[in-house]
C-alpha cells in the first residue's frame, strides 16, 4: 500500500468506514439465512429481560414456556442446552432486545459493533503506517460482510474491544486492559492475544 500524506489520513478512515457501511446495508435488511445463531442471541436477550438467568435454563425447559413464541423459539439452535455465551455478550443481547426486539435489532447491534471495529482497525493502521487502506482487508471483505451483517455472527462484539485494546495499548494501558477484559467476557478466544498486550500494563 502507498503511504498517503497526513492531510488525507482522516479522510481515508472515513472512506473505509463509509464503504464498509454501504456494503453491510446490502444484507442488513434480510433475516439470517446461513446460520441460526442469531435466533439464540435473540432468545437469550428475551430471557434476560424477563429477569431469568440464561445460564440456569435451556430454551426447552418448561420454566421458560411463557417466553416461547412461533417465530424465535422454533429457530433456536440446541434448545436442550443452556447458553454458552459469556456475560458481556449476554448483556449486549439484552440491550439490543430492550431497544429493538427481534432479529432486526440484534443484527443492527452487531453491525454497529462491526462498523466501530472497522473504524478502530483503520485508525490503528493510520497511526502505525500512515495509511488507513490496509484495513479494507477486513472492512470490505465480502466474507465478513456476509457472516456479520448477513448471518449476524457475534464476533465483532468481541473483536471491537480487542481492537481497542491494541489501539490503546501504548498510550492508555489501563483503558487497554479494560477493553481486553470486555473482549474476553464476550468471547474467550481473545485470551490468545494476552501475552502480546500485558507487558505494557501496570
Amino acid at each position: 500500500f502507498v503511504r498517503l500524506p497526513k492531510r488525507d489520513a482522516r479522510r481515508d478512515v472515513a472512506i473505509v468506514v463509509a464503504v464498509a457501511a454501504l456494503l453491510r446495508l446490502t444484507v442488513l435488511h434480510r433475516p439470517p439465512e446461513l446460520s441460526d445463531d442469531l435466533w439464540r442471541y435473540v432468545w437469550d436477550g428475551r430471557v434476560t429481560l424477563a429477569g431469568v438467568n440464561p445460564y440456569a435454563h435451556a430454551p426447552s425447559d418448561t420454566a421458560l414456556a411463557a417466553l416461547r413464541d412461533g417465530v424465535v423459539h422454533p429457530r433456536v439452535n440446541h434448545p436442550s442446552l443452556r447458553t454458552i455465551y459469556p456475560p458481556f455478550a449476554e448483556a449486549g443481547f439484552a440491550l439490543s432486545q430492550r431497544l429493538s426486539p427481534g432479529w432486526p435489532g440484534m443484527k443492527a447491534w452487531i453491525v454497529l459493533n462491526d462498523l466501530a471495529l472497522v473504524w478502530a482497525l483503520a485508525t490503528w493502521c493510520r497511526r502505525r503506517g500512515g495509511s488507513a487502506w490496509p484495513a479494507i482487508a477486513y472492512a470490505w471483505n465480502p466474507l465478513f460482510v456476509i457472516e456479520c451483517a448477513g448471518s449476524g455472527h457475534l464476533e465483532p462484539v468481541a473483536l471491537l474491544p480487542l481492537a481497542l485494546a491494541v489501539l490503546w495499548n501504548e498510550s492508555r494501558p489501563k483503558l487497554s486492559a479494560a477493553c481486553f477484559a470486555a473482549a474476553v467476557l464476550a468471547k474467550l478466544l481473545p485470551l490468545a492475544v494476552l501475552p502480546l498486550l500485558w507487558r505494557r500494563w501496570s
